[in-house]
């Protein structure tokens, strides 16, 4: 047995170095070639700048055509607030009351003092027209009549002075009741009857809105000033109450924001069914009247967030990451501010993939996505062509040459 024991090993490393040499010839070490970054099959697309006359579009936020916050021209006490938020008014219809106890008291003894200023300045006109008769005549001293007529031009302006502090006296006891300057609708009633009204900067008894049209002010960038002017037509769509409404602009900002390099316009839209409230997130989109050169990309291609905005442009089989500026063009496609020039090749999938550097392949004809089309609706002068492994997007004379 003890024999035995000591064969077997042995024998067994015997077997292992009797194996056949080309066998060991099959084990192979690793392909460095194995580790390397995967290539990425992406759609590609070559820009070129084109004419343009898509419609401009801009976000903004509604507001009424006409809002105040009504404020007293008195301090007193709120005695009856006469509408609720909701309520429907009229031009010169009564809001709130306040008590104008104290103001009627002042308006009569204000009243009664000018009531009595002119009877004295009456009384002395009436003595001067009796006496300068005598004076002339030589009955009574020139400088008696000389002392009346001084007499008479005080009295004459103390009554003056007093009709007017009546007239405001009568003005303030008016103001106790807060009129609507203008028909529209109560949006807020913030006080109570009891509380003092408050003549302080930013006190307000009511606030009134005209829901008959609503405003969207929105910032135009500063190429595109001249390509819009007052009464163009647009369209405001309001996606929380998903409709739109058609209108008109009818301001043009008169200087440019040296920060931003835009200009406020405003557009105005008909809303006679008042359905359209104020503060609603707002996206308008102005037709305008003149086209302009634009660099125009599928969304598809932007990646990052705003004011970090980037692309990965072609070289060769590798991707570069380019920091570009964009603009909102329509719902499918950016407008390239800045960063890219014609001739780029860029990518427009398979962007979450990619990185610096990254190798990629172009997809064969048969196997490419075509790149999105334009908005023909809202950019009629753009068109889309094919060229090589690249879609160029141009305008449809390039189109043609190509």
């Amino acid at each position: 047995m003890k024999t035995l024991r000591t064969l077997i090993p042995i024998v067994m490393a015997g077997a292992l170095l009797g194996c056949d040499s080309s066998e060991q010839s099959k084990i192979q070490l690793p392909d460095p070639g194995a580790t390397a970054d995967p290539v990425v099959e992406v759609d590609t697309l070559r820009v070129a700048r084109g004419e343009t006359n898509a419609p401009l579009i801009i976000t903004g936020t509604s507001r009424a055509a006409r809002a105040a916050d009504l404020a007293p021209a008195m301090t007193a006490r709120i005695e009856r607030i006469l509408v609720s938020e909701g309520d429907r008014v009229k031009r010169g219809q009564p809001l709130v009351r306040l008590d104008a106890r104290t103001a009627k008291l002042g308006a009569t003894q204000a009243a009664a003092a000018a009531t009595a200023a002119k009877a004295q300045a009456d009384q002395l006109e009436a003595d001067h027209k009796r006496l300068a008769p005598l004076a002339e005549r030589g009955s009574i001293p020139r400088s008696r009549l000389d002392q009346l007529d001084s007499q008479r031009d005080a009295a004459q302006a103390q009554a003056r002075a007093a009709a007017a502090a009546a007239d405001a006296a009568a003005r303030v006891a008016e103001n106790a009741v807060l009129r609507a300057p203008f028909a529209g609708l109560v949006a807020d009633v913030p006080v109570e009857v009891g509380e003092m009204s408050s003549m302080a900067p930013g006190a307000k008894l009511v606030r009134l809105v005209d829901l008959s049209s609503v405003e969207v002010t929105v910032p135009l960038p500063e190429r595109d000033l001249g390509r819009v002017a007052l009464g163009d037509q647009v369209i405001a769509r309001f996606p929380s109450l998903s409709r739109e409404a058609e209108g008109e602009i009818v301001h043009i900002g008169f200087e440019i924001d040296a920060n931003t390099r835009t200009a406020e316009v405003v557009a105005r839209m008909p809303n006679p069914d008042e359905s359209l409230r104020a503060g609603l997130f707002t996206q308008i989109s102005i037709a305008p009247s003149s086209s302009r050169d634009a660099i125009v990309i599928p969304k598809t291609a932007v990646a990052g967030p705003a004011g970090s905005r980037y692309v990965y442009v072609v070289t060769g089989d590798t991707v570069a990451r380019r920091p570009v500026r964009t603009a909102e063009f329509n719902r499918s496609h950016e407008e390239i501010i800045d960063g890219l020039s014609d001739g780029d090749v860029i990518v427009t999938d398979q962007i979450g993939r990619l990185s610096e550097g990254a190798r990629v392949s172009a997809r064969s004809d048969s196997e490419r996505a075509s790149a999105p089309a334009l908005d023909t609706a809202s950019n009629p002068s753009a068109s889309v062509a094919e060229t090589g492994t690249a879609t160029e997007i141009g305008t449809p004379s390039e189109e043609k040459s190509q």
